[in-house]
């Protein structure tokens, strides 16, 4: 019986763990598509901040809404960023503070 409940918590840890990987990868592809998009000559900040927030929606679904997408530009770089807290789904485990950018130079012709 004490077996079980162990590996029942091990199995519970390790999903919980393998959903903050995926929220992380899909944030920081957000915010590389983000920069990405801003970054294109002939593009605006607007369209990097909805193609990153598609590309987040997309991957987290109702999660999504927990997490807010920045673009900014400065320097010759365009910065995408996407941050937030996501929920644990395991008991008595802390919220995931998750914080991700992406810097891609600016194109000019």
């Amino acid at each position: 019986m004490a077996a079980t409940f162990l590996v029942a918590i091990a199995l519970l840890g390790f999903l919980q763990l393998a959903l903050f990987a995926y929220a992380r990868g899909v944030a920081a592809a957000s915010a590389h598509e983000a920069a990405r998009v801003a970054a294109e000559v002939g593009r605006s900040r607007q369209e990097g901040l909805v193609a990153g927030i598609s590309l987040l929606r997309s991957g987290l679904g109702p999660w999504a809404g927990r997490l807010e997408v920045r673009v900014e530009e400065g320097g010759g770089e365009v910065v995408g960023e996407v941050s937030g807290t996501l929920p644990s789904v395991v008991p008595f485990v802390p919220n995931y503070t998750l914080q991700v950018e992406a810097r891609v130079a600016k194109e000019e012709w």
